[in-house]
């Protein structure tokens, strides 16, 4: 029974507060946000999202991990986005060399995509 106590403590604190209510990102764990997603509308070639929280309710998320695909407009929208100390930025790569990956328009070029990956704000600084 011990036993059982001490590995729910454990997932309960990998969990973190995901998903719990919150007002302030301080009442979330340090790898969360407290994200309140705000009313935006994105024009998309083919289609129309519209991001709402008429109500403004609020929840602990995790912040994206350098390393990780990111969207360059997710803070704008009321999303964690990238950790602190770091921030979403795009590289042009050849779509071949993609294998699936998520992009975003624009195609910057014939055969090359943007990609957007949350990196260290000082490796961004260097990279231009």
């Amino acid at each position: 029974m011990l036993a059982l106590l001490v590995l729910a403590s454990i997932l309960a604190s990998a969990c973190g507060k995901i998903g719990e209510d919150c007002h302030v990102t301080s009442e979330c764990d340090p790898a969360e946000c407290c994200q309140m997603l705000r009313m935006y509308t994105f024009n998309f070639v083919h289609n129309t999202m519209t991001l709402s929280n008429p109500l403004n309710n609020a929840t602990c998320q995790r912040y994206d991990p350098v390393g990780e695909d990111c969207d360059p407009f997710d803070k704008m929208s009321g999303l964690c986005g990238c950790e602190p100390g770091s921030m979403c930025s795009g590289q042009d790569v050849l779509t071949s060399s993609l294998h699936g990956r998520a992009t975003l328009p624009p195609t910057p070029a014939p055969g090359y995509t943007r990609i957007y990956e949350c990196v260290k704000e000082e490796a961004a600084a260097h990279t231009g």
